[in-house]
Order: C-alpha cells, then sequence, then structure tokens
C-alpha cells in the first residue's frame, strides 16, 4: 500500500496530511496542524509521528503560484527542455515577472484532449520570499 505525506507551511503553522492508497481507493491515514518555532525540526517530528520515514513526501509553500500552457509532445527530449523553458520566459515576459527572481518547477503531463501536445504545469515562488522563509523558519 503506497503512501504519501503531504506538507504545507505557513508562518509558524504546518499543516499535514498522510494519504494512503490501495487499489482504486484513497484512505487518509492521519492529518493535522503543528505551530511551530523552528521547522526544521517540526517537519522531523512530524514524520516520525506518521512513520513517513520512506514514504514521498510533498511540500508546498503558501506563497506558491501555479500557470500552464501546451507544448507539442512530438519534439526531441532537448527540444522539449528548450521549449518547456521558453514558454516559462514568455508567461514571465507578459506577466511582468522578472524570470530570474523566481523559482520554478515544471511537470509534464500527457493532454487527454490532444495526443499531439503535452501539457506543462508550472509551479514557482518568488526567491526572495523562499528566502526569507528558510531565514525564519530556523
Amino acid at each position: 500500500m503506497p503512501s504519501c505525506l503531504g506538507i504545507y507551511i505557513e508562518r509558524n503553522v504546518i499543516k499535514y496530511a498522510k494519504v494512503s492508497k490501495e487499489r482504486d481507493s484513497f484512505k487518509l491515514e492521519t492529518s493535522g496542524i503543528k505551530f511551530y518555532e523552528n521547522a526544521e525540526e517540526t517537519i522531523q517530528k512530524i514524520v516520525n509521528e506518521t512513520f513517513s520515514h520512506k514514504a514521498p513526501i510533498s511540500i508546498n509553500i503558501s506563497d506558491e503560484k501555479y500557470t500552464y500552457t501546451d507544448v507539442f509532445s512530438l519534439l526531441s527530449k532537448k527540444d522539449l527542455e528548450k521549449a518547456i523553458d521558453t514558454e516559462f520566459e514568455v508567461f514571465c515576459s507578459e506577466n511582468g515577472k522578472n524570470r530570474n527572481a523566481l523559482d520554478y518547477r515544471k511537470l509534464i503531463i500527457d493532454n487527454p484532449d490532444d495526443k499531439d501536445k503535452k501539457t506543462i504545469l508550472y509551479s514557482y515562488v518568488d526567491k526572495a520570499s523562499l528566502t526569507s522563509k528558510i531565514r525564519t523558519t530556523r
């Protein structure tokens, strides 16, 4: 039965839930809220309490934002990576965001509506905000 621990971090509070999957159903094993002064110690306590030492951990930050775009799926791996980066740069330019001031991750998803395209989900956060959160949680 595979499981995953989800963690959501805000200022001085961490929300968490451990979910497991068995066949076609999901089960909430445990969830809770912890207030913290030291996020690193609190996350370690949550991992210990939920027995999630070997489980994947998914972390979400309160300032995180999302956007998505479609790219052609027939591109080579190298060209696909370039297209993904270029699309994010276009998004930043069109929305007045400094690409160098953002930290972003991407998830490539098959597009069920158009087999010739892949949907790219971007998760991004301002680097200054991220650095500030890291400093205040230690």
